[in-house]
């Protein structure tokens, strides 16, 4: 079964572009190296930047999570979009029975 959270960041006013060009070209792309998978959107008149992430490889989210953050890679991103995050919510995600439980599944 893959693990998912929802990540919603408050992205310093005038940064949104930068954040997500540094997050999609640096973030996302190592994420997946590390076995994650993922979708994001922007609300631009708010300022704000979703995605999902979702892991289904081998140990658990928390495990992997801890093992991309403490990589080198992800020490050296630069930018680091990080630095633009104002605010943050992050919320783990639990599949209805009989759902699709990986990122990438089709829409209803």
């Amino acid at each position: 079964m893959s693990d998912q959270q929802l990540r919603i960041y408050r992205i310093e006013a005038g940064h949104l572009e930068e954040f997500a060009d540094a997050w999609t070209r640096g973030v996302e792309p190592l994420r997946r190296r590390f076995g994650f998978s993922s979708l994001a959107w922007t609300v631009p008149a708010e300022g704000v930047f979703i995605w999902l992430v979702a892991y289904d490889g081998e140990g658990t989210f928390e495990a992997a999570d801890a093992a991309y953050y403490a990589s080198s890679e992800r020490k050296a991103l630069a930018p680091d979009p990080a630095r633009w995050i104002e605010a943050n919510e992050t919320r783990s995600l639990v599949p209805l029975s009989g759902g699709r439980s990986s990122v990438g599944g089709s829409a209803p």
